[in-house]
């Protein structure tokens, strides 16, 4: 299988984009979208009969995903299209291997419960679409969805790897995830023991992740078997160098309710 010797394998950890706030009042399921529209801003999603979103990948685990309300507001869906056009182009300027591999919170619903978040797999649905297209080694993207916090055995340099050769990693996860739950209405000022951050990296991170802004590329040292955070991007500033502009169609909808 081909690799890419010359190039870091990056592991980019990332919180999703930007959701339905809350409001004083107002059931925070209310806000969510569930009517899928015909012409939706997720181009190749098919809605289903139910009011589903079909979401098709070429990854042969995880070729058909259905999901039944989407939480990203219009400031959401933008980010992750900029994330689409940042992310590849930034880690292939800086010398580290293209995304192979892709990893989010399940956002399937078991038995009709809504209680999964869909935020973290639409933040990344329109790039790993991208990267599909713009893949010329392997067969597929690989996606892997998973139910609740990591294990430790999923965090490992193994187990985070692609195994089909020199690749790079994307972990799109919530706060709670990568962070720690919020104690009195507030997040904690370091990461809580058991967190994302907290076991891959310790202390390199000194505040938490804003929703998207805040992009961390790990990389791996077999020697002392540790992550170390290498870069902190921010996603504005990225869409600032690059001079991102993203067509307004392709995410707003005119019947956003965050404002």
């Amino acid at each position: 299988m081909p690799e890419n010797t010359n190039k870091k394998v990056a592991f980019v950890l990332l919180r999703h984009g930007q959701d339905f706030r809350k409001k004083k009042g107002v059931k925070e399921p209310s806000l969510w979208e569930y009517s899928c529209k015909e012409h939706n801003e997720d181009g190749a999603a098919i809605c289903s009969k139910k009011d589903r979103w079909n979401y098709y990948f070429e990854d042969p685990k995880a070729a058909k995903v259905q999901i039944r309300v989407r939480r990203l507001n219009e400031d959401g869906r933008r980010q992750s299209y900029e994330l689409k056009a940042a992310l590849p182009r930034w880690l292939d300027e800086n010398g580290y291997a293209p995304i192979s591999r892709v990893e989010t919170k399940d956002p399937r619903q078991p038995n009709g419960n809504e209680g999964r978040t869909q935020n973290p797999f639409q933040t990344v649905y329109p790039m790993v679409k991208e990267l599909e297209k713009d893949n010329k080694e392997l067969s597929y993207i690989r996606l892997k969805f998973m139910v609740g916090t990591p294990p430790d055995d999923e965090l490992t340099y193994d187990a985070l790897k692609d195994n089909r050769g020199d690749y790079s990693t994307v972990l799109c996860w919530d706060c709670q995830g990568l962070w720690g739950e919020k104690v009195d209405g507030k997040w904690p000022s370091k990461a809580a023991d058991g967190s994302i951050l907290k076991r891959l990296v310790d202390d390199q991170v000194s505040t938490w992740p804003l929703k998207c802004d805040d992009i961390y590329i790990l990389t791996y040292n077999s020697t002392t078997s540790k992550f170390t955070v290498e870069h902190h991007l921010n996603l504005p500033k990225l869409v600032d160098h690059y001079n991102i502009d993203i067509d307004k169609k392709l995410y707003v909808d005119g019947k956003d309710s965050t404002e």
